[in-house]
Order: C-alpha cells, then sequence, then structure tokens
C-alpha cells in the first residue's frame, strides 16, 4: 500500500481520474489516508443503517443470543451487545433471507461515484470470520491463521489502530477489500501466553458441535466462542490449595493431567480439583492407591456436570488397573461427603476462585437410584417400631432424626422385610450380583414387581422381558387388592407400597409400545395417569407420542392441554402436532418461533445438521444440546413422518430466533 504511483497512473482511490489529476494534485493528503476514510465511515454508515432500519430485530437477537453468553458485569455486557450489532448484520439472514449488509448495499452502491469502491462494497456481501493466532505482524497489516481451516487471511489495520502481538489468539469479523481484508470493527485479541488453550477450545468446540462446515461453525457459534474462550485459559493452582498429605496432592495432579488428555473444559477440570481439595480437608485422608480415586473423582464429574466424555465404572476400572467395586465405594464416600458442596457449586455457580459462573445441571445419583425411596421406606419402618400419641410428635421426632441409607442387620426381620433389602441392594449394584440379589428376594417374596423389573434388564429378547415385566405388574396388582386401587386411585406415586406395581406397569406398557403393539400401551399410560394424574414418572412423554404414532391426534393435543408444564417436550410437540394435522401453516411458524426460545439446538439434530450421540446423555440444562439430544431421541421417527420438513425447518431456523 505505500508503492510509488506514477503521475499518469490511474488513481488507487477508484475515481478512474489519473493521479495527477486527483489525489496527487492533493500533496498534504496521503491515498491511504483517503481509503482509509472511505472504508471508515462506510462501516459507520453499516451500523447507522442497521440500528435505524432494524433496531427490533437487533434487539430480539441480542435477547436470545445472551442466553448463552456468561456476562459478569455491566462492561461485558455494553462490549458484547456491541459486537453483535456488527456479527448479526453481516451474517444473519432476516425474514426473507437477506442480511441487513446486503440490504445496506444494495441501497448505497449506486450513490458511489468511484467504480473501484464500488467493487469493494459489493464484496461485502460475503464477508469472513476468523478465529486464529496472529501468525505475523507488519507495519500496516496483520497475518491470522484461523485454527479450523489452516488459512491465512492478511488483515489492513486502520492508522488508529492499536498495536498487536505476534502468537496472540484474534477473533475478527473480516470485509473484503482485494485480495486483503479489513476488519469490522477490529481484531479482538487474547494474551498470546495462553495461545495452545484457545486454539485447542476451538477445535475441541467444532469436533462437539455436529457441525461438518467449519465456516458456519463459526458463524453460528462466533459470540460464544468469543465469551467462553478466555474460561480455557484460566487454570486452578494445584499448590495453591493447602495439602495435607503429598498423596492426596498427587491425585489432583493425575486428575487434571487425565482430564487435559481427554480434552476436557478447565471450568469442569477446576470444579474436580476444588472437590477433591474439600473432600481432603474434610476427611485429612492418607491416600494409599491415588489411582482408585482420580477414577472416582473422574465418575464423580461425569455424574455431576455435563463434561464431554463419561465412563462406566468398569472402564475406568480397566484404565486405572482397579477394580469397579472400589471406585464405586470412594464416588459414593465423596457424593455423600460432598453433596451440599456440589449442589452449592451448582445452584451459586462458582468454578473457580476467578470465575462467577457454572453449568446449572439437573443431577442426582445414578449409581443408588432408590436412595430416597429407601430412605423413606426406613423412616416409616422407624415411626412403626414407636408409640406416638400425634403427628405432631411424629413430625417432631422425623426432625431431630438423621435418616440415611442403611443394610439392615436386624435377625428378626420377615421374609418380605428382607425381600425389600436385597431389592434396594439390588438397586445399587450392576451385573451378576444384581440380578443375584434380584433371584434372593423372589425367593423370599415371589410377588415382588421390583424383582421382575430387574430379571427382565437380563432377558434375551423384547418378548421375555414383556412377560417379566406383565408378571411382575400382575402380582404387584393382586398384591395391592381391589379396594387399594379404589381407595387411592388418583395420589398412588404417594405410596411407598404402590412403586414396585407402577415401575412394572410403565416397563410393561414402554416394552409393548417398542413392539408396535400401540393399543396395549396406550391403555397402560392412561391407566398410569388415572392412579398418578401428578405424573411423577414422566408417563405423558412416552403418552403423546404413542397418540401420534396411532394418529390420536385428538387424545395427543388433550394431553397437552392438561398438562402444559412449558416443557421442551410440551413446546415442540405443538409444533410437531400442528404440522402433522395443517402441514406448514402460519401458526406453525409461530409456535416454532416459540419452541426455538426454550431450546435452539432441536432444530440441528432433527435437520441432520448435527448427528445424534449413540448414547442417552444422563443429566441436561435447561436449553442445553443435552437436553435437545433427549427430546429428538424419542421423537425424531414422527417429526421425519413429515414430507419436506427438514427444508421447512432450514429455512425457518434463522427466522425464528428470538
Amino acid at each position: 500500500m505505500n508503492g510509488k504511483i506514477g503521475r499518469n497512473d490511474p488513481c488507487p482511490c477508484g475515481s478512474g481520474k489519473k493521479y495527477k489529476k486527483c489525489h496527487g494534485a492533493k500533496e498534504t493528503v496521503s491515498i491511504n489516508q483517503v481509503l482509509e476514510n472511505e472504508l471508515l465511515n462506510l462501516q459507520r454508515q453499516i451500523i447507522d443503517f442497521a440500528l435505524f432500519n432494524f433496531e427490533s430485530e437487533l434487539l430480539e437477537d441480542y435477547e436470545f443470543q445472551r442466553e448463552m453468553l456468561i456476562i459478569l458485569d455491566e462492561t461485558e455486557e455494553e462490549f458484547y451487545e456491541f459486537i453483535h450489532k456488527f456479527w448479526f448484520t453481516s451474517f444473519e439472514p432476516l425474514d426473507d433471507g437477506k442480511t441487513i449488509m446486503e440490504y445496506f448495499i444494495s441501497q448505497q452502491v449506486l450513490k458511489i461515484k468511484r467504480p473501484r469502491l464500488q467493487e469493494i462494497l459489493r464484496s461485502w456481501a460475503d464477508p469472513e470470520l476468523v478465529a486464529g493466532k496472529i501468525a505475523a505482524v507488519e507495519e500496516n497489516h496483520l497475518v491470522i491463521e484461523d485454527t479450523l481451516r489452516q488459512e491465512r487471511f492478511t488483515v489492513n489495520l486502520f492508522e488508529m489502530m492499536k498495536d498487536y502481538e505476534k502468537g496472540a489468539y484474534v477473533f475478527a469479523i473480516l470485509l473484503p477489500f482485494g485480495e486483503n481484508y479489513y476488519p469490522f470493527p477490529s481484531c479482538f485479541d487474547l494474551p498470546h501466553e495462553s495461545l495452545a488453550a484457545y486454539e485447542k477450545f476451538v477445535k475441541k468446540e467444532f469436533a462437539l458441535s455436529g457441525y461438518e462446515d467449519k465456516k458456519e461453525f463459526l458463524i453460528d457459534c462466533f459470540l460464544e466462542l468469543m465469551n467462553h474462550a478466555p474460561e480455557a485459559a484460566e487454570k486452578i493452582e494445584i499448590d495453591a490449595f493447602d495439602w495435607k498429605h503429598d498423596s492426596n496432592r498427587k491425585v489432583a495432579y493425575m486428575f487434571e493431567e487425565e482430564m487435559e488428555n481427554i480434552g476436557e473444559l478447565r471450568p469442569f477440570i477446576d470444579a474436580g480439583i476444588i472437590l477433591w481439595a474439600e473432600f481432603c480437608r474434610r476427611t485429612n485422608k492418607r491416600i494409599q492407591n491415588p489411582s482408585i480415586y482420580v477414577a472416582a473423582l473422574q465418575y464423580l464429574m461425569s455424574m455431576v456436570v455435563p463434561t464431554s466424555y463419561s465412563y462406566t465404572q468398569k472402564e475406568l476400572a480397566e484404565k486405572y488397573g482397579v477394580s469397579a467395586n472400589s471406585i464405586s465405594a470412594r464416588y459414593n464416600e465423596m457424593f455423600d461427603l460432598l453433596e451440599d458442596e456440589i449442589d452449592k457449586m451448582m445452584s451459586v455457580g462458582s468454578a473457580g476462585p476467578n470465575r462467577e459462573s457454572f453449568p446449572q445441571v439437573t443431577f442426582s445419583k445414578p449409581s443408588s437410584p432408590m436412595l430416597t425411596e429407601r430412605v423413606m421406606h426406613e423412616a416409616f419402618q422407624d415411626i412403626a417400631d414407636k408409640n406416638f400419641d400425634s403427628i405432631d410428635e411424629i413430625n417432631e421426632y422425623l426432625q431431630n432424626k438423621k435418616f440415611e441409607p442403611k443394610k439392615s442387620n436386624k435377625g428378626n426381620l420377615s421374609d418380605r422385610e428382607k425381600a425389600q433389602e436385597l431389592i434396594y441392594d439390588a438397586f445399587e449394584l450392576e451385573g451378576p450380583k444384581r440380578y443375584k440379589l434380584a433371584r434372593e428376594a423372589l425367593k423370599l417374596n415371589p410377588a415382588h414387581p421390583d424383582g421382575y423389573n430387574i430379571l427382565a434388564e437380563e432377558a434375551g429378547s423384547l418378548v421375555e422381558a414383556i412377560a417379566l415385566y406383565k408378571q411382575g405388574m400382575e402380582l404387584g396388582q393382586q398384591e395391592l387388592g381391589e379396594a387399594f386401587f379404589k381407595e387411592n386411585k388418583g395420589h398412588f406415586w404417594g405410596l411407598l407400597e404402590t412403586r414396585p406395581f407402577m415401575r412394572a406397569k410403565l416397563n410393561y406398557a414402554q416394552a409393548n409400545y417398542n413392539l408396535g403393539q400401540l393399543q396395549e400401551a396406550i391403555r397402560h399410560f392412561e391407566e398410569l395417569l388415572e392412579l398418578n394424574p401428578n405424573d411423577n414418572q414422566g408417563v405423558r412423554y412416552s403418552l403423546f407420542i404413542a397418540y401420534l404414532d396411532n394418529n390420536e391426534f385428538v387424545k395427543a393435543k388433550e394431553l397437552l392441554d392438561h398438562y402444559d408444564d412449558g416443557t421442551v417436550q410440551t413446546i415442540y410437540n405443538r409444533v410437531l402436532l400442528e404440522l402433522l394435522e395443517n402441514e406448514f401453516t402460519p401458526l406453525a411458524g409461530k409456535l416454532l418461533k416459540e419452541a426455538q426460545k426454550s431450546n435452539k439446538y432441536v432444530i440441528d439434530y432433527i435437520t441432520g445438521k448435527k448427528k445424534l450421540p449413540a448414547f442417552t446423555p444422563y443429566f441436561y440444562s435447561l436449553g442445553s444440546e443435552e437436553e435437545a439430544i433427549n427430546y429428538v431421541q424419542d421423537h425424531l421417527h414422527i417429526w421425519r413422518k413429515i414430507p419436506g420438513i427438514s427444508e421447512w425447518l432450514t429455512q425457518s431456523r434463522k427466522k425464528v430466533k428470538s
């Protein structure tokens, strides 16, 4: 850009005049400065144009994007709202498929006299977006190497721009200028000291996203990538904790190394280290075999937060050369001791000393699915052994007593009570021991539905499993008795003795659905809701799918109206039902717009833009990809019954953001 220009050469400003009769005649003004001023003026006009003509669209979309960002203070809020204007203007199609940039170009290009500037402005309809390292810094331009595409972009710098450092990591929207680019509005850089962490973060996010097109991924996820990238460089210093024993410190370092090796995000690694440090502080344990605790800590983290990689206890046992039982024991020990700390971490949103946010998730203790029920059962047994004179005495007793799940060692238990203890034990185990205990329980109480629920898990076929579920359901019904059903219909789940039967009945209904026996499945789903209208088991979701498969749209609508709980299932199922009944109506578009507010990932999985994983996530937060995966895995076959659904959703996807 500083090359010598002959007086009779065409003026580089694009006016079409000779240099001597254009800017060459103005000794005091450099051509670089003129072009730069023209480009800056155009950039300012673009944003003014966007705010004047499309302010409501900008604000609506920012509110949508804002939900995915971590905003710590007012300054960050202003920054991301500012950047959003440039991103939305450049890349996001409006209802007719055109971007604000394209609208601006069509209105302004004929007002520009210089052909060269007209050409530059037209090229802005195809902007670029990069996330990568600064590979070179020259006097008036940068060379940026994009992390995902490995392409290099030469970016001219305006004179007033600050100095950039080679090796820094930058995010930038780029507007074409011949073979080079100008930033729109600037290059946003992160420190070079953490370059590797930022590159790893972007690559990992792309790998997990399900996108195939790298540029499309960068465009769609630009604000989120910018927002979350700094977390990749934040790191808790392990030696800053007060470790009483070197073996405890070793566990922390081993855990950190392993999680980094598998590509886990830094906030989750730091959360694990914090929990481990708290566990060590409370127990003051001297660890004999660190590998057991590393494996247990890794399993704990995969259970309580949506980590990228999940392993079973068996897989971790093989990985670390320890027994699965020892991992299970240490995991349970840590969970029991740290349950309050985990709950606090999830609700307060603290992943470390330097961040004030952490993914909020729904979590439980999957290795003990019957834990609460067992505690309740033991509490009721304990009350039965006392002679209380009033409800007030019972409440006072329960408030002052701490109940914990335990294996009874009383020698005077009845066979039925022994069977129940074995069932609770079985639910806490996996593999052959689980089924062995279930068989022992059925020898003591052949009518226990949960014994059949467990044995059905190892059945050789679905038909065999159905027979076991049916046997457990029918025996459970006989045990409860006809009078019990009449008296307690409407609030069954609130009675502990009904739950094994309710589980067997739901399993039987679901198995029939899987075999294509829709009428039988629907009948039992409906009966479950009659027994327990509060639907603690989530029967309504399975029943809705069965109604649609059986073309019972009226009943499906009545079900949605009765259980209008505002969940992703309900919101997206209203769209689905409208499409099945009336095809692509304006109402369907309106409902889709509302649905995408609740979860933006669902459409990508329905259209196949993102591939469904082979597994079902254990945990999910509202609006998360895990929530979308759970929904689509159950409903995809119905969505695909609608001709042209992928094309309609793809065309509507960006229109419905709000």
